[in-house]
């Protein structure tokens, strides 16, 4: 906590000069430019990106990137809005700066009392501009932020909106940090997370993060997190392990999928947890073998879900012969479902409304032939 403070003070005595200069300019636009991370682009007034990332503003908001404005290189704009010398308003832009803007350019800042300017103004801010002075703080060039995001999320005075971005963006930034930070970032966000005064949304928050942590740091204290004696931390964590694919995740999920003893909950959050990015044959046939004697409703629906969603021949296989001989008419209607989202052909629908009995398993034929939509 003492390095973490000690970092924040640095940063905000560093971006003093840049506070300075804008709260001499007079009320309206003040632009701040400063030089930009690699990896971010836009066109320098209607979008800007950053990896996966962006924001695109009026009529561009629609871009995906192909056959629009061109992504370019360039620093980064803060377009401040002020009324009554209180700032009002923050907009980002990146790319070549336009010529010609309206407002008062107090010129190019060094990137870090930029981005040390903007970590405190999401610290002191109130509303909405708080929350979008954290973008700009992260994309500056050479400003390690991870610390001043760190500090944000721990401030339970700041409004969840502000606290959960700055979580977002230190999940991001967790691949650039020192192995030293990572250890301080994990034990922080521990303590945050078992403290079970603090509003759910931002434990949560806390919870991806460590899943996102580089090395075997985060999904260890997950691993620990899941055996809490409090059902809302053990049950988040497991949701967080789910977003891993690291094998020790993987193998707990299996685990907790095999358990009919744990809280359904939980075994909802395994089942979907299995399919993800990182599903494999094996875990199919898990959830196959599985489903047989499943005595939880929730428990069969995800399964059934999941299976559904990972599609492939033997998955819709077993989905049309579950369609056929599923003891509970819900089970069967799902199967259905889950066997055209699968890939079923409408030839193999057709041929099981034919041998339906049930006026409900023939109208959920029908309704999947339908969402089908071929001659």
């Amino acid at each position: 906590a003492t390095l973490l403070t000690g970092c924040a003070a640095g940063a905000a005595a560093q971006g003093q000069d840049v506070r300075d200069r804008v709260s001499r300019a007079p009320d309206g636009t003040v632009h701040v430019v400063f030089a930009a991370r690699a990896g971010v682009c836009g066109d320098g007034q209607s979008f800007l990106r950053s990896g996966t990332s962006s924001i695109h503003y009026g009529s561009g908001s629609t871009w995906s990137g192909e056959g629009g404005p061109a992504c370019l290189t360039g620093p980064v704009r803060v377009e401040v809005t002020k009324a009554g010398g209180a700032i009002v308003a923050l907009r980002t832009y990146a790319g070549p700066v336009p010529a010609g803007l309206d407002g008062t350019d107090i010129g190019r800042v060094p990137a870090a009392s930029a981005s040390a300017w903007l970590l405190g103004l999401a610290g002191s801010l109130e509303g909405r501009p708080a929350r979008d002075a954290i973008m700009p703080a992260v994309l500056a060039d050479s400003a390690p932020a991870a610390a001043g995001l760190l500090t944000l999320l721990r401030d339970g005075s700041r409004p969840h909106e502000v606290r959960a971005s700055a979580a977002s963006w230190l999940g991001r930034e967790s691949d650039d940090v020192s192995d030293a930070e990572a250890s301080r970032i994990v034990a922080a966000l521990t303590t945050l997370v078992r403290d079970a005064r603090e509003p759910q949304r931002i434990r949560h928050s806390a919870l991806s993060v460590l899943g996102r942590m580089p090395g075997a740091r985060g999904i260890e204290t997950l691993l620990s997190l899941r055996r809490s004696d409090d059902p809302w931390l053990a049950k988040e964590s497991l949701e967080a392990l789910a977003g891993s694919g690291d094998p020790r995740a993987r193998g707990v999920l299996r685990e907790v999928v095999r358990d009919r003893s744990a809280p359904d909950s939980q075994r909802e959050y395994a089942i979907k947890g299995l399919a993800r990015n990182w599903a494999t044959a094996e875990d199919a046939e898990l959830l196959r073998r599985t489903f047989a004697g499943e005595p939880s409703s929730d428990a069969r629906e995800a399964i059934l879900s999941a299976l559904s969603s990972l599609g492939g021949a033997e998955n819709v296989a077993w989905l049309l012969q579950t369609a056929r001989t599923a003891e509970h008419s819900e089970d069967r209607r799902r199967a259905i479902s889950g066997a055209q989202r699968a890939g079923a052909g409408s030839a193999a629908l057709a041929a099981l409304y034919e041998s339906a009995t049930d006026r409900r398993t023939k109208e959920s034929v029908i309704a999947a032939l339908v969402r089908q939509g071929d001659r």
